[in-house]
């Protein structure tokens, strides 16, 4: 009981967060685009003015749809539909934020790492990145530290292989362009999973 009430977040801060809108998939109802996902974090608006990133074009929201019934307002943790007044091509793993907000979607990032596969991470060996709907492939371009797993101390730099059971900061680059950010400022899109063969070989948080 403790750990699952653990797992509970406090929405009225989520609320008072920027925009955060992850898309899972687009269905087509009664000849109009549903864009449907989850409120990350935020609140978003009938009429409001959006930025779907990765491709950063901007469209009006018309509708907000939950379970056949049309809202004004979204909040942080509701599962949502959403049609926008002239649609514009998305896809699963999109994010939609505000039309002024700054986050840029990247094709490299810095995470700590923890491994869990018997087979060391390699430079440059090609993984599945996992990470709010996201999927893209990636690889591991530099291994910069690694640590203890018990007392956080830097074991080794710059090193070639991440071992099983070991902790590292990797930077990684990506196939195609991701949305993220630092795992204190959005938990869904800090936090990540690593995949070989549809099976997790590493979980990590963006640093």
């Amino acid at each position: 009981m403790l750990k699952a009430l653990n797992t509970l977040k406090p929405t009225n801060k989520l609320n008072k967060k920027q925009l955060r809108f992850s898309i899972q998939d687009i269905y087509e109802l009664n000849k109009e685009k549903v864009i449907v996902g989850k409120m990350l974090s935020g609140r978003i608006k009938e009429k409001q003015l959006v930025k779907l990133l990765p491709s950063a074009i901007s469209k009006r929201i018309k509708l907000i749809k939950t379970f056949g019934r049309i809202k004004k307002v979204a909040n942080a943790g509701e599962n949502i539909g959403l049609v926008l007044n002239e649609y514009t091509l998305a896809s699963r793993g999109g994010i939609l934020v505000q039309k002024d907000c700054l986050l840029q979607a990247k094709t490299s990032f810095r995470g700590n790492v923890f491994w869990i596969s018997k087979n060391p991470l390699e430079l440059n060996m090609p993984f599945i990145y996992r990470c709010a709907n996201q999927e893209v492939q990636c690889v591991a371009k530099k291994i910069e530290k690694i640590v203890s797993p018990s007392t956080l101390e830097i074991i080794e730099k710059n090193l070639s292989q991440l071992k099983y059971n070991h902790v590292g900061t990797i930077l990684f680059e990506t196939e195609k362009p991701i949305v993220i950010e630092p795992f204190n400022l959005t938990e869904e899109l800090g936090r990540f999973i690593i995949e070989e063969a549809n099976i997790p070989v590493g979980v990590g948080i963006i640093v």
